[in-house]
């Protein structure tokens, strides 16, 4: 991979690179001293100031919770860890979207280093030497203290036991700038990567560049106006056409959560780089980048936005050849941009002819006066001073910078000597003035007598800041040659400082620069008339120093991965960590997240009179044991002599997997129904463990991947089972005990809850989904609608569709007020349980009359519904059971058909008026799996409140986040038209069924963590839900036309309010292009409501579905009727375990229907009728013929004819 311009070939050369500044190392500190001095025994360096220790990464600090333990870290050259290929420091051109962040906090970094190698000559420049990379040794440098500092540094990079770096890295694994580079900032930063976790961008990019970087508060007032008025994007024009370095993020407290996403994808709290602009005719355009390579903008102009299909005839080439690629590179409009950022880095790269000038000094006690105080005696005349005096006899453009002593760096003795909490700060806010010699001189010889007129500051700083860096704030300083010479002053907030300091001053011509004294001279007549009362309003209060762009710290240890496990545990020699422990037969791992202990992995209270589960009916004392030191022989009975000992596995050949499950002391029944039907698709199960291999049963650690709040989450655990002290099961465990899989999912399910006693109650069809990640919908027969569709043979077809598709159906037999989970109801005189969730495997359906067979009941069609029970017992003992005498004589040939077998245990067939009978409740999870033509997309937002600032203000900007809105009011009739709103962008007729998710508060991080602290009800409270949610769905054309006009039958779509983790449409929506785009608003049902949401559409078709953007409403006369005012009715459902059903249109793939449902508003009916007036609302033969007609036809109409079906039948 060698041989080009910047490549490190195989010979290890580094060709000539282009350099800006020219290194002259010390005596004795060349590369080649420095590698007769530390070279290894490989005869590669070593660097003995940055050694492979713990201090290294970590510091003086305690290693955080976040990390990997030191002992199980690998320091690897690069022909170590790269594979597949040679290392190179850059292949072909290094490139912005090179840089990837690993488990560093240090964004503010790399988002800088995105920016700079966007220029190929900053980034070279930074490589000083790369003479002896052969050799490992490299010489890196930055710019601190107002000048270039070398860091020579060896090539050992810290990695994960699986070989891989740790920290940043490049998307090409062969290139390692990035992970050079980051180490030897480490190094001057401290000698610790740990020391990069805080920091702002514009240090970043000062000491990448030595360019001067200023920060643009889009908040302040001056600025917005700047934004309104078209000249910040002149500003940005020409920052990017004089090649500055520029960067943006929206800052957030650091009291706040960090990293928190937009509606469009954009991360609160977290920094971007900004790579170009671009304008085309009225639309102004920025590319930016996130440093994650991943998490683009998703509104107007992102990648796939319909807006790159419809380009117009004159668009430019940029435009034109835009390619969308997953690489965290996306285009912005800056209208969006300006409401998504609030402060954007500017770092001014000065064109080669500026000159550079830079003074050295120290405040002392007796040359630190402060700043100008009227209300108090004024010492700021003693302050240090410097003559700036202009050598051409034409205008000179200036830029003015004073910086503090970078306290990160190494050498710095005062900050390396004190305390972790006084790292990275800075005690004195620093400032400074440009004024006429003349006026300096004055006060200086009147000792202060004589104020400093406002008129003879030329220029200052911005206000003071206990920062490392101010600057002029107004930039360029433009100095006439007949206005000289001028006096710059230095000084900080508060007299009698002690710190050195740094004073630069660039010019596009030659200026002079010298320290100033006061020259002794009578004192001027006259000056006392002129004195400016208004004098020291032009020095500001101190303010704090700009919050660091510091990433949020995980609130828990983060745990290694599976295969970082695993080699830790075949790591020589054997290293035992709090992960890793050796038991005898073999390095183990240990769970340090989910300990095994009563308290806290099985109950929630430390106080076991508090919890609700009680297993000392089974056990003395809980113990915990790996599989192969239970007691596996006591379940399979007498085994004779010489018999093969039993081996633990994870699955068995041959075994049944849904008849596998048998409960232990947990009450969990609706878990482990819902395990048992995923069991009936093996291949479903065997993707919830990933990557498993016997070193999994080896070392006993398991991977168990969970769906949560949108997205799959792998759940580390290790093998140690909670057992009585006779060494069996306590909980589930599979019928062969040799066999894992139940006992392990279980615990992994229980981990992500938080703990064993979490699981004591719930819903079937939500654990189907976390197993699955498929669409929850919950059926009640009960329902006169879902009556309706089960007389008319429609729930039927649907659920036979279902299967044939490949989704997971369950039934069972709920009581109202029941918990699911609770104590078992006794058999019913058919055998059948209560609530047992009993899994549906298959639908029969046979024509007797056809078939020359007697008719069944008096009808001559035949429906049977095939069950198995998860327990593998308690079979159906009604007509057509495993008992049943239908089976032989005159219905033989369905028992063929069926392929029936009177030995089968566990599963069982029952006639579908039994099956409707029975049972009261069907629960679906429709499966999105390839080749399914299902797809899922996910989009993350949160509802906001405006929040004041310190002076109990709430700016313009953060009234604009203000969308937690709630449905429309009469008192306020356009609120709600500021929820969060996604527009979906159709090109071709699809289904699509929309879930509206708030996050589990199950899920560990979730409600049961406060709930825990208060004691006696933890889980009564556990898993409940403190907001209503709901959302609507319209053509987005009807939305700009009528606005808050809008009446229920002008809505697509809605869905009732519900108190549960998830809302969806009670049936499929179908989309059209000619209707695009539709709108989808996200909402509470109270305004003020706060709270993070993720919307799910699930379409067969590809649509672009964007936030960020709220439509531009027509403008109408206010409207005083209170019709329809309020077109959202609400469903309080307390508890995820009293789930409530849907209709049965809500399955996918069940066609639209008109007129309102009980579980939500019909399909863009065209009626005005009130609520409730659909389906149920009247038992009529001829509206229920009216409602078959309907659910017939719907199928195969389009939206504009059911709307004109609707409303033709009244419905």
């Amino acid at each position: 991979a060698g041989g080009g311009p910047g490549r490190l070939g195989s010979g290890g050369m580094l060709k000539p690179l282009r350099k800006t500044v020219e290194w002259h190392p010390k005596p004795g500190q060349s590369e080649r001293d420095l590698l007769k001095k530390y070279a290894g025994k490989d005869g590669r360096y070593c660097d003995p100031d940055f050694p492979c220790d713990e201090a290294s990464l970590f510091g003086d600090r305690d290693p955080p919770e976040d990390h990997i333990p030191y002992a199980n870290v690998l320091w690897l050259r690069p022909d170590a860890y790269v594979v597949g290929g040679t290392p190179c420091v850059f292949v072909d051109e290094a490139a912005p979207g090179d840089v990837v962040q690993g488990k560093l906090g240090d964004c503010w970094f790399l988002s800088a280093l995105s920016c700079v190698a966007s220029r190929r000559d900053l980034l070279e420049n930074l490589f000083a030497s790369t003479e002896f990379a052969s050799k490992g040794i490299y010489t890196i440098r930055f710019f601190k203290n107002g000048k270039w500092k070398h860091v020579t540094i060896d090539d050992r990079i810290p990695c994960g036991p699986t070989g891989k770096p740790l920290y940043g890295t490049c998307r090409d694994p062969r290139q390692i700038w990035v992970s050079l580079l980051e180490k030897a900032y480490a190094k001057i930063n401290g000698r610790s990567y740990q020391n990069l976790v805080s920091g702002t961008m514009t240090y970043a990019l000062k000491d990448l560049t030595g360019g001067d970087p200023q920060v643009v508060n889009l908040l302040d007032p001056q600025t917005a106006d700047e934004c309104s008025n078209g000249f910040l994007w002149q500003k940005f024009k020409l920052w990017i056409k004089q090649s500055n370095l520029l960067g943006a993020a929206w800052k957030m407290p650091r009291k706040d959560n960090r990293e928190e996403e937009f509606d469009g994808g954009i991360v609160r709290g977290h920094a971007y780089s900004i790579m170009d602009v671009r304008e085309h005719r009225d639309l102004r355009f920025l590319k930016i980048r996130n440093p994650w390579g991943m998490k683009e903008w998703k509104g107007r102009w992102a990648d796939d936005a319909p807006e790159w299909d419809d380009l117009p005839a004159d668009a430019p080439d940029w435009m034109v050849n835009y390619r969308p690629d997953e690489d965290g590179i996306f285009w912005m409009l800056f209208d969006d941009f300006v409401r998504y950022f609030n402060t954007v880095y500017v770092c001014i790269m000065f064109p080669p002819s500026w000159v550079q000038e830079c003074m050295k000094g120290r405040f002392t006690p007796e040359c630190s006066g402060g700043a100008p105080d009227p209300s108090a005696n004024n010492y700021w005349w003693i302050n240090p001073t410097y003559r700036l005096t202009l050598t051409s006899k034409t205008k000179t453009q200036l830029f003015i910078s004073v910086a503090q002593r970078d306290t990160r760096m190494i050498g710095n003795k005062l900050t390396e000597a004190s305390s972790k909490r006084e790292w990275n700060s800075y005690a004195h806010a620093v400032g400074f003035i440009l004024a006429r010699e003349s006026a300096v001189s004055r006060c200086k010889r009147t000792k202060g007598t004589k104020a400093l007129r406002g008129s003879d500051i030329v220029a200052k700083s911005a206000a003071f800041k206990k920062d490392r860096d101010v600057s002029v704030a107004s930039f360029p300083v433009v100095l006439e040659p007949q206005g000289g010479p001028w006096v710059l002053i230095p000084m900080t907030f508060e007299a009698q400082a002690e710190l050195k300091y740094y004073v630069t001053v660039r010019s596009n011509k030659h200026v002079k620069l010298e320290e100033y004294n006061v020259p002794d001279q009578a004192e001027e007549e006259g000056d006392d008339e002129d004195e400016d009362e208004d004098q020291n309003k032009a020095f500001e209060a101190a303010a704090p120093r700009d919050e660091d762009d510091v990433e949020a710290p995980s609130k828990q240890p983060v745990e290694p991965t599976q295969a970082e496990a695993i080699a830790m545990c075949k790591m020589l020699p054997p290293v035992e960590t709090q992960w890793v422990v050796d038991e005898g037969s073999g390095m183990k791992f240990v769970d340090h997240v989910f300990i095994a202990a009563e308290y806290p992995a099985i109950r929630m209270d430390k106080d076991p009179k508090r919890s609700r589960l009680n297993v000392s009916k089974w056990t003395s004392a809980v113990e915990w044991r790996r599989p192969a030191n239970i007691d596996m022989a006591s379940y399979m009975g007498a085994r004779g002599p010489g018999a093969a000992p039993i081996k633990p596995t994870l699955f068995k050949q041959g075994s049944q997997l849904p008849g596998d499950v048998e409960q232990g002391a947990l009450p969990n029944t609706w878990f482990l129904g819902a395990a048992s039907a995923v069991a009936t698709r093996p291949d479903l199960l065997h993707s919830l463990f990933v990557d498993y291999a016997p070193n999994c049963e080896t070392h006993g650690v398991y991977t168990v991947r969970l769906y949560k709040d949108g997205e799959w989450r792998n759940v580390v655990i290790d093998d140690q089972l909670p057992v009585t002290t006779d060494g069996q099961f306590l909980f589930s465990r599979c019928k062969d005990p040799s066999e894992l899989w139940v006992p392990l999912l279980e615990k992994a399910y229980a981990k992500l809850h938080g703990c064993y006693e979490c699981l004591m109650q719930g819903s079937v069809p939500l654990v189907l989904q976390d197993l699955t990640g498929g669409a929850p919908q919950i059926v009640k027969f009960s329902e006169p609608d879902v009556d309706f569709r089960i007389k008319n043979g429609v729930l039927w077809r649907e659920m036979d569709a279902l299967l044939q598709g490949g989704s997971l159906l369950t039934v069972q037999q709920r009581e109202d007020g029941k918990k699911a989970g609770g104590k078992e109801g006794a058999a019913n005189k058919m055998g059948l349980l209560s609530p047992h969730a009993y899994t549906v495997l298959e639908l029969r359906e046979f024509d007797l009359k056809r078939m020359g067979l007697e008719r069944f009941r008096e009808e001559w069609t035949l429906r049977l519904v095939k069950l198995r029970n998860p327990w593998g017992k308690g079979d159906f003992t009604g007509a057509w059971g495993p008992k049943s005498e239908l089976w032989r004589g005159k219905y033989e040939l369905i028992a063929k058909e069926c392929h029936f077998r009177d030995f089968e245990t566990g599963s069982f067939w029952m006639p579908a008026a039994d099956f409707f009978t029975k049972f009261n409740t069907l629960n679906v999870c429709r499966i999105f799996k390839t080749p399914d033509p299902w797809r899922a997309l996910r989009f993350q937002d949160a509802w906001r409140k405006a929040v004041p600032d310190a002076a109990g203000v709430i700016s313009p900007k953060e009234l604009e986040l203000d969308n937690a809105m709630g449905p429309p009011d009469r008192k306020n009739p356009s609120a709600w038209l500021k929820n969060p709103q996604f527009l979906v962008f159709v090109t071709e007729k699809t289904p699509c069924l929309v879930v509206l998710s708030q996050q589990d508060s199950r899920v560990v991080g979730g409600a049961q963590v406060a709930a825990r602290t208060k004691g006696g009800t933890a889980l009564e409270q556990y898993g409940k839900y403190d907001k209503e949610i709901g959302f609507a769905v319209a053509r987005a054309a009807v939305v700009r036309e009528k606005g808050s006009r809008m009446k229920k039958s002008d809505f697509f779509a809605i869905a009732r309010f519900r108190r549960d983790r998830d809302v969806s449409t009670p049936y499929t929506l179908q989309l059209s292009p000619k209707d695009s785009p539709y709108v989808i608003f996200a909402m509470t049902s109270e305004p003020g409501m706060v709270g993070g949401f993720a919307l799910n559409l699930y379409v067969k078709a590809d649509v672009f579905v964007r936030g960020g953007e709220r439509i531009e409403v027509l403008e109408h006369e206010q409207d005083d009727s209170d019709d329809d005012v309020d077109a959202f009715d609400h469903e309080a459902v307390e508890g995820m375990e009293e789930a409530v059903a849907g209709n049965p249109d809500s399955l996918p793939g069940a066609s639209g229907r008109s007129g309102a449902g009980k579980d939500g508003e019909g399909v863009s009916s065209a009626s005005d009728q009130p609520a409730g007036a659909g389906p149920g609302a009247g038992d009529s033969d001829l509206y229920k013929a009216l409602f078959t007609i309907c659910t017939e036809l719907g199928q195969k109409l389009d939206t504009e004819q059911k709307r004109g079906l609707a409303k033709a039948l009244g419905l």
